[in-house]
């Protein structure tokens, strides 16, 4: 798979530097020609924002926590972790790091020589996804996944056979992952037309199925596999709303639909869509000209006189 992975390693880097955090870090760190490796098992702890000159690969195995980042406006983003993820960060992009339970931790930074052979597009936004996605799209990724898993059960001496070792499938486990995070998106995210066919389609039916649910873009983004700020307005390109204006309109046909059904006061409603009742009655107001309550009770009534009327 190219030169990324003929590389002799060493455990004391001379350029390389983990980032600061509020309490100290521990775990093995390997340098190579191409890549660095670090793997450990964290307890809760911050890591300060920082930067690297690599592109960064990080794979919880079951994280708790968030992660920020800020885009080239300055405009910081911040993403919950929940489980096992990948988190992609491009070269130069400032980020931090938040973890609130223990988890499995495996970080490969990639040097651009060897980024450039998993993908000739350069990554311009940090990309926060489940590990899942990059599993299916390649199963040796869990392979390799797998055998940090027994690295990390069995910490060992930093041997010249182990540290090769360490760095040869750090460095497979980083290229896998760069390569399929990448394939997908030139197929599916598209770059003047919106969301792909595909895609679009798994993001409307996630939509569909979760929209009582608190949806904001971080967490849509991440369910996409993008951005929150690149999903928003690949979104947009492609169903002619925002995320916000398209959830809010389902939210209120949906609330409309049980309503007209007359079994369930507003108020419940309300919760049933995901929406406080005030927001329903401003949003049902100004969508139908008329309260919730109204509408149900106008409902209830014409639902009456068929009733009464079969029944003659």
């Amino acid at each position: 798979m190219g030169r990324g992975f003929d590389q002799s390693a060493k455990l004391v880097p001379a350029l390389f530097k983990l980032p600061e955090a509020e309490r100290p870090l521990g775990g093995e760190l390997v340098v190579g020609d191409q890549c660095t490796v670090y793997f450990h098992h964290l307890d809760p702890n911050v890591w300060w924002e920082h930067q690297h000159p690599q592109t960064q690969v990080k794979v919880f195995l079951d994280a708790r926590g968030f992660v920020s980042f800020r885009m080239p406006s300055g405009r910081r983003i911040k993403l919950p972790l929940d489980g096992a993820q990948v988190w992609i960060v491009p070269p130069g992009v400032r980020h931090s790091l938040r973890l609130t339970g223990n988890t499995d931790l495996i970080a490969v930074y990639l040097e651009r020589a060897f980024t450039a052979e998993a993908t000739s597009q350069p990554l311009r936004e940090p990309s926060l996804a489940p590990l899942e996605r990059y599993v299916q799209a390649d199963r040796l990724i869990a392979d390799l996944v797998a055998v940090f898993r027994d690295l990390l059960q069995r910490p060992g001496p930093p041997r010249p056979r182990r540290v090769n070792f360490v760095a040869l499938h750090g460095g497979m486990l980083g290229y896998r992952l760069l390569a399929a995070h990448v394939a997908p998106r030139h197929r599916e995210a598209g770059t003047t037309s919106g969301l792909s066919e595909g895609l679009l389609n798994h993001m409307l039916a996630y939509i569909h199925g979760n929209f009582a649910q608190p949806l904001a873009r971080a967490v849509l983004g991440r369910e996409a596999g993008l951005s929150p700020w690149h999903f928003g307005r690949l979104f947009k390109m492609s169903t002619g709303k925002s995320p916000a204006r398209y959830i809010a309109d389902l939210r209120i046909e949906r609330a409309r639909a049980l309503l007209a059904q007359g079994e369930r006061t507003a108020s419940a409603v309300a919760i049933d869509v995901g929406l406080a009742y005030n927001q329903l009655v401003a949003h049902f107001r100004r969508r139908y000209g008329v309260a919730p309550g109204a509408f149900r009770a106008r409902m209830k009534r014409a639902q009456n006189r068929r009733c009464r009327a079969q029944n003659r």
